[in-house]
């Protein structure tokens, strides 16, 4: 409960006052707007601790200046800000003393309003934990960057690990790295692990996207409920929150940059004299600065566009006085490029890096199929924005889409007639970027860009319908209310679903490995497929090698390869000098996992991973097969073994007998379970219960294990007695969860699983959530390794072992 309150109260609370006090640093405060003031601030305090964040944060020292100069900034913001209200306290007249009332504040409400939505899906949990374990395995390396980013110099030599790849790939190329660091000296203030800071940043961002669309709806004849509404509604499109439910951390704070860099150009248009309009430009330049370190050099789609704008509302300076002008773009051209400086560093590798996976048309990443243009309309009823919707819901999203459409044309014609700057930038910018994107872009970039364009299409949209009102008067309200209010609830509904699906890591199972990486001594081996282990194993130089961010190769033993990518490895297919590479291996818990070789012996079991360390000495182990294990037995090719003896004549042969494990599959499961491509695995979609037998073959103590990547709450019965339960233990590849022990019989016993969601908590959708059945394995320690005469190799043909070792050359 402390690291929930420290990560989702006071790590947020810390950030908003810096934020807050940089851009006071620079505007002070301002009397006649307060919102206003209050609102401009905090999106230039974003962008500038972004900014400031690439010039320093450079390693260690650099993290503790960057603390020093944010915090030393920030604190003096506050004073003057302090200082200003403290003249000014005795009201003079109605406008003072509303704001002494602090009538005028309320609109900002709708900030810590967005603040607990973005915030439910975790908190609602009770873990301070991420949301898109299983999803996104970027997020991986994005944690990986930040912690590299403000700990690691670039010149700095450790062992090689899959870590240190990642490490290369932040520190030692032009990576856009603007969010991460950002994100992570507050993280090492405050001795919270980035995992765990990692949503409430992103959360941030969207409450930084709401500060800016509530400023820009300011710019608009709206009351101050309509401005709160347009901004709420603006700031929730389904397809920008469903990247922020799977961590995508470029994408999220971009988002939340578009409509500061769309105010400013306004404000620094709307100057009223040549030297105003110049010095608007240094804001401008900052958010530029800002949203080039996010995304790298993708900005120049969103910069170039708003420049021109720019260029095209200011011209009268550039003529009145082209020497003041031309310095004042100089200076702003300079600091955008400090604040830029680590993307202008690293501009070659990174599109070396970058550039296939951006442009290439067959790049999807984790996509299914090409995102639809039209789900950048913010509306989307399906819990995974990769899947269109179907039945029903798919003709209510058309039909909001073609709301939101509409509202789009109805609110360009009003904000032409209005001559509102801020909000058209906002739309043509974010047009502009999404149209060159999608035009060039593979369809993994397209994505990104209808996710960061999503907001101005719908802030766009319902100032359109809201406008309708003040051209039709009673028959607008009729137009215009229902219209808003289906937009708003389809809006909610679209993040409902998300919220449902959201798939949040478990924080038990990833801090287990973080005490692992605590306790032992690399380099170890992680065989299970995780894309988050290379992060919590960090530490002690972790391969993980059925992950791509590997630096050694892997090796398998006779007969055995690698399996398809998102498949764990059985650490017994390994072969014996790679597995001697490592000191320890690590393994996920299972019904099936058993010793990786002779070489280990088991070290810790904890509740969710076994370490097995490596011995020193003994006998040369020439080669090894490994067993093909199957649902009705873990038996050696016999002929494979017989050839592999005779070819490397071993002394003596090595194995480790399989403890009996039985495998049960569904035998009737509810008719809303969706069944998979296997015909194995199945998705309880509305919970129920599903049914199977097994036959026992040793009456005992067994333990009893759910198979799956489970979500909602599942219980377990045998024979009428209930097991246990198992809730949010989601696996990115299958799953085995131990959910208790029972006295079993000999003979044919029936088991159960009951699927029970839950309305309100978070993560109790369908679409990761696999079960496929039980295995039941015998309770008591494994049978010993045994060995045997090379000679002898006959006897194990159909006896059940995991592997088998050829130890000891013999001599000809």
């Amino acid at each position: 409960m402390l690291d929930l309150a420290t990560t989702w109260l006071v790590f947020p609370a810390l950030l908003v006052l810096t934020w807050a006090g940089l851009g006071l640093a620079a505007f002070g405060w301002r009397r006649d707007d307060p919102v206003a003031g209050i609102l401009e601030s905090l999106v230039l305090g974003y962008a500038g601790f972004i900014a400031l964040s690439q010039v320093l944060v450079w390693g260690r020292a650099g993290t503790v200046l960057f603390l020093l100069a944010s915090s030393g900034i920030a604190a003096f913001g506050l004073r003057r800000m302090w200082v200003e209200i403290a003249i000014t306290r005795q009201p003079t007249g109605p406008a003072d003393a509303s704001v002494a009332r602090g009538h005028t504040l309320r609109p900002l409400a709708v900030l810590p309003v967005v603040f607990v939505l973005a915030a439910a899906p975790v908190v609602a949990s009770g873990s301070a934990t991420f949301a898109g374990y299983t999803q996104l395995g970027d997020t991986a390396v994005q944690m990986l960057g930040a912690e590299a980013l403000a700990t690691v110099d670039s010149s700095s030599e450790s062992e090689s690990s899959s870590e240190l790849v990642t490490r290369a790939y932040f520190v030692g190329s032009g990576y856009p790295s603007g969010a991460l660091t950002a994100m992570a000296p507050f993280s090492k203030l405050l001795a919270q692990d980035v995992a765990w800071t990692y949503q409430p940043f992103l959360a941030l961002g969207v409450v930084m996207l709401a500060a800016g669309l509530l400023r820009l709806s300011r710019e608009l004849p709206l009351s101050d409920p309509l401005q709160v509404v347009v901004a709420f509604v603006a700031t929730q499109p389904g397809l920008l929150v469903a990247y922020y439910l799977q961590g995508s951390i470029k994408e999220v704070v971009a988002a939340a940059l578009l409509p500061a860099l769309a105010l400013f150009v306004s404000r620094a248009a709307a100057r009223s004299t040549s030297e105003g309009r110049l010095a608007g430009l240094l804001p401008v330049a900052m958010v530029s600065a800002a949203l080039v370190g996010v995304v790298g050099t993708a900005a120049a789609v969103w910069v170039a566009p708003a420049a021109l704008m720019l260029a095209v509302l200011a011209w009268r300076p550039i003529f009145d006085n082209p020497l003041k002008a031309l310095l004042a773009v100089g200076m702003a051209a300079l600091l955008g490029l400090v604040g830029a400086v680590r993307a202008v560093l690293g501009l070659g590798a990174y599109l070396d890096v970058a550039g296939t996976v951006t442009t290439t048309q067959t790049e999807l990443g984790n996509l299914l199929t090409p995102l639809r243009r039209a789900e950048a309309l913010g509306i989307w009823l399906n819990g995974d924005f990769r899947v269109p919707p179907q039945g029903l819901a798919g003709d209510v999203t058309m039909l909001a889409q073609v709301s939101v459409a509409v509202g789009v044309v109805l609110g360009v014609v009003y904000l032409l007639r209005l001559r509102a700057v801020g909000p058209g930038v906002f739309l043509l910018v974010g047009l502009a970027g999404m149209l060159i994107i999608s035009a060039f872009g593979s369809p993994w970039a397209d994505a990104k860009a209808y996710a960061i364009t999503a907001p101005a299409l719908l802030f766009t949209g319902v100032v359109g319908w809201v406008s309708v009102r003040s051209w039709a008067a009673d028959r607008g309200r009729l137009l215009a209310v229902p219209a808003v209010a289906m937009i708003a609830a389809a809006v909610v509904a679209s993040n409902a679903l998300a919220y449902r699906d959201v798939s949040l890591a478990p924080r038990d199972r990833m801090e287990e490995l973080q005490a692992i990486a605590a306790q032992v001594d690399g380099p170890v081996l992680f065989t299970e497929f995780d894309e988050f282990a290379k992060y919590f194993l960090r530490d002690v130089a972790p391969d993980a090698v059925a992950d791509t961010w590997r630096l050694r190769p892997p090796a398998f033993s006779i007969g055995s390869s690698m399996p398809p990518f998102g498949t764990s490895v059985r650490a017994e297919t390994l072969d014996r000098a790679y597995l001697g590479e490592f000191a320890r291996v690590v393994m996920r818990r299972s019904a099936f996992a058993e010793r990786p070789s002779s070489m280990f012996e088991l070290e810790h079991r904890g509740s969710h991973y076994e370490t097995w360390r490596r011995t020193s000495g003994g006998e040369e182990i020439m080669a090894s097969i490994a067993a093909e294990f199957t649902p009705s037995g873990s038996k050696v090719d016999c002929a494979r073994l017989g050839a592999v003896v005779e070819e490397l004549r071993p002394r003596r042969l090595r194995w480790q007998p399989r403890k009996p494990v039985v495998q049960a599959g569904f035998e009737q499961v509810p008719a809303s379970w969706a069944v998979e491509w296997n015909g194995l695995e199945y998705r309880p979609r509305g919970g129920g219960e599903g049914r199977g037998a097994v036959r026992v073959p040793q009456s005992g103590r067994y333990e009893v294990w759910l198979q799956g990547s489970v979500g909602a709450a599942s219980r377990v019965t045998v024979s009428g007695r209930s097991v246990g339960t198992a809730s949010g233990r989601l696996s990115e590849d299958g799953g085995s969860e131990l959910v208790g022990t029972v006295e079993l019989p000999r003979g044919r016993v029936s088991w159960s699983v009951r699927v029970e969601p839950s309305v309100l908590a978070p993560g109790q959708g369908s679409w990761n959530r696999l079960v496929s059945g039980l295995a039941f394995r015998r309770v008591g320690a494994p049978p010993p390794v045994r060995e045997s005469p090379a000679s002898d190799w006959r006897q194990l043909c159909g006896t059940e072992v995991v592997w088998v070792e050829m130890v000891g050359r013999r001599t000809r």
